[in-house]
C-alpha cells in the first residue's frame, strides 16, 4: 500500500500472528459473548489461534491508522465458514473490530470484504450471519453491507449455560 491516507482497507488472511491482537480488543464479557459466545471464555489468544485454524476463510482487515503515523493498521477481523452437507451456502463468524476503530464504517468494510470472498471465490449462493438483537451496531454495518433481516434462531451457549433468541441475517448471490 501507498502512504496515501486515502488507500482503501485490504482484506488479507489471518495468521496465528495476529491471535493475540484479535484477542486484546475483547475487552468486557459482553463484547467475548458477542464475539464468540460458543467459545469459553475469557477469549485468549489461543482461543483466536483455534478460530483461525479452523475457519474456512479468516481475515484481516488492513487500513490506513491516522492515528498512527500513516501506518497500516489492522483494524477487523471475520471468517467466511461453509455449512456442512450445504455447499453453496455459508455464514459470516467472530466478527470483531478493533476498539479504536469502531464507529468509523469498518464492520461494513469487513463484511462487505467477506461477502465478495463468499460470493465470488467460493461460489456461494446463500450466506448467513446471526449477531445478538441488542448489538445495534453490528446490526446497522450487516444491514450496510446487504445483509437482509430474515429470522430469529435460538441457540444454546454452553460456555455461558444460557439460551439466546438471535438476529438472523442473509445475502444472496
Amino acid at each position: 500500500m501507498s502512504s496515501s491516507p486515502i488507500d482503501p482497507p485490504a482484506l488479507l488472511p489471518a495468521t496465528p500472528t495476529h491471535a493475540a491482537l484479535i484477542a486484546s480488543w475483547i475487552s468486557s464479557p459482553e463484547e467475548a459473548l458477542w464475539t464468540a459466545p460458543q467459545t469459553q471464555p475469557p477469549i485468549t489468544a489461543n482461543s483466536v489461534a483455534s478460530w483461525i485454524a479452523s475457519a474456512g476463510r479468516p481475515r484481516v482487515l488492513l487500513a490506513r491508522d491516522p492515528n498512527t503515523a500513516a501506518h497500516d493498521r489492522i483494524v477487523a477481523y471475520g471468517e467466511v465458514n461453509p455449512f456442512e452437507f450445504q455447499p453453496q451456502h455459508f455464514w459470516i463468524g467472530h466478527v470483531i473490530v478493533a476498539p479504536h476503530a469502531r464507529g468509523r464504517g469498518f464492520g461494513r468494510q469487513i463484511a462487505e470484504g467477506l461477502r465478495h470472498i463468499a460470493f465470488n471465490e467460493l461460489a456461494a449462493t446463500k450466506l448467513t450471519l446471526v449477531v445478538f438483537s441488542a448489538n445495534e451496531p453490528a446490526r446497522r454495518a450487516y444491514a450496510a453491507a446487504g445483509f437482509a433481516f430474515e429470522g430469529y434462531e435460538t441457540h444454546l451457549l454452553k460456555p455461558y449455560d444460557r439460551r439466546e433468541v438471535l438476529v438472523r441475517m442473509v445475502a444472496y448471490s
